[in-house]
């Protein structure tokens, strides 16, 4: 028998869900050795779904900066900058946590240093809001 309340988004979306970092390239889940063992640890992003209040203010100001913009714009290299950072740092505060290799050594990831990774790889910026726009991903079923 299927409840259809467990199909809810409401409580994943607040508390954050896993969303496994894939390789740009192959989308095979990124690993990197790890402790004593050297055994492969699964790198990840902790992120907020689509009913938390951040996602939603988040989703709201890109679609603003979105519609101001006339049809046939060409955005100039600065415009376009400015959007990579702006974007990095709006996903930044929709994540919180996580643990990836990088810059030679393993960072748990944070809302602080979330930027750090976004802004250095535009796919993972995706890959994020790929995630986080499907709620299957945040259903308690």
């Amino acid at each position: 028998m299927v409840d259809v309340l467990n199909r809810s988004t409401a409580e994943k979306s607040r508390s954050g869900v896993n969303m496994p970092l894939l390789d740009p390239g192959t989308m095979n889940v990124l690993s990197h050795p790890r402790g004593k063992d050297r055994l492969p640890v699964e790198m990840f992003l902790k992120v907020l779904g689509p009913e938390s209040e951040e996602t939603r203010r988040a989703l709201a100001q890109m679609q603003t900066r979105s519609n101001k913009k006339k049809a046939n714009h060409s955005p100039s290299d600065d415009e376009i900058e400015a959007e990579s950072v702006s974007d990095s740092k709006l996903l930044a505060k929709l994540t919180i946590g996580g643990l990836v290799f990088m810059g030679g050594k393993w960072v748990d990831i944070t809302t602080d240093n979330a930027f750090d990774l976004y802004y250095a790889v535009m796919p993972f910026r995706g890959q994020v809001m790929a995630f986080i726009l499907d709620v299957g991903n945040f259903t308690r079923g």
